[in-house]
Formats: structure tokens, sequence, C-alpha cells
């Protein structure tokens, strides 16, 4: 029903003459970024199962535990020793921990609300256009969109339990070397310190990278559904713009016929978004 409201009014709007051939060739006001989107969902991510899992890790491994281990591994000569089986121990208690705290269902929450958090400012961006070519507000609340912050969930519980699942397995691999090589206590907890920073790094990718590509699906599946056929490739204009998207700015793309890498948002940490080509609308 929501579809079907927004093409009548669209319609009534192209009846009526508000949408005029200067108004489709005038350039609508860009789509700001979902920078804030970005920044809440990473945040969200830091202070939620990254935090619990540095945490966790901190707790398991302290000072006298790490002194522990590597007296082991000394007294071996860096041969494999119960120190192994410590390890190993700690790390599988870590492991069943985390999940007990931050199951699957607690993961999809935190990823449903960054997605209700893009979709409600994605919709704000496309009325903006709307409105200043249409003059109608044809935007929000459609129930198709219901399968794309499905997925969108999805995607993201598996996406923060295959990291944290790689934090720890790195983790792991890199103290057992270490001791192996007879690195001092100190070095074994700078080891694990330099662990965390780098899961803080994959945190960032999966912000980045996945409210780009839900706010370009959520663009593309309101365009389309107000019968929006077509789109003008745009981009942020900065320095890490990729080249071949920049050749792309300002040329016209049918939503049926992606280019190779995919729509506005599809590649990874593509900032670019799709203007919606309304004059398919005059036909």
């Amino acid at each position: 029903m929501a579809v079907l409201a927004s093409r009548l009014a669209i319609k009534t709007a192209l009846t009526l003459g508000a949408l005029r051939r200067q108004d489709v060739a005038k350039r609508l006001p860009r789509q700001a970024e979902p920078n804030a989107q970005r920044a809440a969902y990473l945040k969200a991510l830091l202070d939620g199962p990254w935090a619990t899992l540095r945490q966790l890790i901190a707790e398991a491994f302290t000072p006298e535990v790490l002194a522990r281990l590597a007296r082991k591994y000394e007294d071996v000569q860096g041969a494999r020793s119960d120190a192994d089986d410590d390890v190993d121990g700690l790390f599988d208690n870590i492991e069943n921990r985390f999940f007990k705290l931050w199951s699957r269902k607690r993961m999809a929450r935190l990823a449903e609300r960054a997605g209700g958090q893009v979709n409600k400012f994605q919709a704000r961006q496309l009325n903006k256009q709307l409105l200043e070519t249409i003059g109608v507000d044809v935007v929000g609340g459609e129930p198709e969109l219901a399968p794309v912050i499905a997925a969108f969930t999805k995607e993201n519980v598996s996406l923060m339990r295959s990291a944290s699942q790689d934090l720890l397995s790195t983790t792991e691999s890199q103290l057992m070397r270490a001791l192996s090589d007879g690195v001092r206590p100190e070095g074994l907890a700078k080891i694990i310190a330099e662990r965390g920073e780098v899961s803080e790094s994959r945190a960032a990718l999966i912000a980045r990278d996945q409210v780009g590509k839900l706010y370009g699906d959520l663009n593309r599946v309101r365009q389309t559904g107000i019968g929006v056929t077509g789109y003008i490739w745009r981009t942020v204009k900065d320095n890490r713009v990729r080249e071949e998207h920049e050749q792309r700015d300002g040329k016209p793309f049918d939503w049926k016929n992606p280019p190779s890498d995919g729509h506005p948002g599809e590649a990874i940490n593509c900032r670019c978004y799709a203007e919606p080509d309304l004059s398919g609308l005059l036909e």
C-alpha cells in the first residue's frame, strides 16, 4: 500500500504540473553521507561486543598469569608443554563466556538499531530531493524494506561473530609463538594490547562498509518502488574516491543494469550514492 500511495502522489503531482522539465533538469540537492550513523554504529560495536571481548581477555591474561605461563615455557626451553593446554583452555573459556554474553539475538538487536537509524536517515535524504522537485513527501514506512533490514542484520551478526573469533584465534597463535620464543611477560601483554587495536580497525571497517551498503540498498529499493528506473552516479568528491567511480560521476545508470562492481555503495567502502533520475517520470 505504501508503494501504491507513493506512486499515486507522484502521478498527482505530475497531473497538477508540479513536475516540469526544467525542475527535472535542475540539479537535485546532494544527499548527505551517513557519517553520524557510521560513527554511532562503530561506537556501539566498540562499547558493546568489542569491549566485552577485550575485557574478558584482559581478565584471563593478567600480569600474574602471563608470568606463570612464561616460566612454564622457560622451564621446558620452548618445547610444547602443559602451558599450551593452559593457553588453549583460557581461550576456550573466553570464547564460551563471550558468546553467552553476546548471543546471536543480542548482536541482532544491536545491528537492527543501527539499521533503523540508517533507514530513517536515508528516507530523509531522498525525501529532501523529491520535495525539492516534486513538492510532495512520498518516502517513509515502506513494508518492502523489511527484507533489506533483515539481510543487513543477518550479515552483521555473522561479521561480529567472525571478527570476534578471528581476534581470539590470532591472539592465541601470536601469544603461543611469543611464549615459545621466550618473550617476557611485558612483551606478551603488549601483543594482547596490539591485537585489540587491530580488532578496533576491523570494527571500523564493518561500520563504514556495512552502513554504506545498507544506505545504497535502501536508496535502490525506495527509488524503484516509486517508479524511478535509473539514477545519476554521484561521488563525495574527495581524494579517497576510486578512480573508476570518479569517472562515473554525473553519468546515468539503469537500476536493472549495474556497473561491474555494483551500484553506488556496493563496493567495499564505497561512499558514492545514486541520485534519482526523475526524467523518466515524465514519460
